[in-house]
């Protein structure tokens, strides 16, 4: 009863946490942090595969491959400007031929627009990314449509693909928006600092 008072004459009131639940709260916004880091590069690897028409497959034996169950955004023409066709070896289908240089130049263009590791650290205004994104949709636009017969892109998914790329683009520049994730690193910098100092043993005396 003496020591139950004694805590309670000690402790002031409020809210308690265990040093592991610390370290553990640390750990997951930590975690959330690289997620929101590194997504942007996985995003791109997972919408490559969008562009290019395909989906994974496992086989009854359990092996995973990509195959094209969907006609590529963008595709190869011959000199007549007819679609290229190859037989797939996995499905026994015929199947388009996709034109990896025009995926490879839109993700290098979504990396520029806002798709990469360091624009969540930027700290941009709602005023700012409106204006980035009228001209981003512009010039997107423009390269797509001087490119369109170059690349292959369908007249039908033109304004498809204006779309969506333009969609991928507002949703990366919110992620800077008032430098919200750059706050949040700062605040968990700030928190594993505070945290190390209270692990960091005492130095004992001559007499302890």
């Amino acid at each position: 009863m003496d020591e139950y008072l004694y805590q309670q004459n000690q402790n002031p009131a409020g809210n308690y946490q265990m040093p592991a639940q610390v370290t553990q709260d640390l750990t997951d916004n930590a975690f959330q942090i690289v997620k929101v880091l590194t997504e942007h590069n996985d995003f791109l690897t997972v919408f490559k595969r969008e562009l290019r028409g395909e989906q994974l497959f496992e086989d009854d034996k359990g092996t995973k491959m990509w195959i094209q169950v969907d006609k590529p955004m963008f595709i190869k023409l011959d000199k007549n400007d007819a679609p290229i066709m190859i037989k797939d070896s996995i499905s026994k289908k015929n199947v388009y031929v996709c034109n990896d240089e025009a995926v490879n130049e839109v993700c290098n263009i979504l990396k520029m627009c806002g798709l990469n590791q360091i624009a969540p650290l930027t700290n941009i205004t709602a005023e700012e990314i409106r204006e980035d994104l009228l001209e981003m949709e512009c010039k997107i636009a423009m390269l797509l449509a001087v490119n369109r017969k170059k690349w292959g892109l369908y007249k039908s998914g033109y304004p498809i693909a204006v779309g969506k790329l333009k969609v991928l683009i507002k949703d990366a520049r919110y992620r800077a928006k008032d430098g919200t994730v750059l706050r949040a690193l700062r605040t968990m910098t700030t928190r594993m600092e505070q945290s190390s100092e209270i692990k960091q043993p005492q130095k004992q005396g001559i007499l302890n």
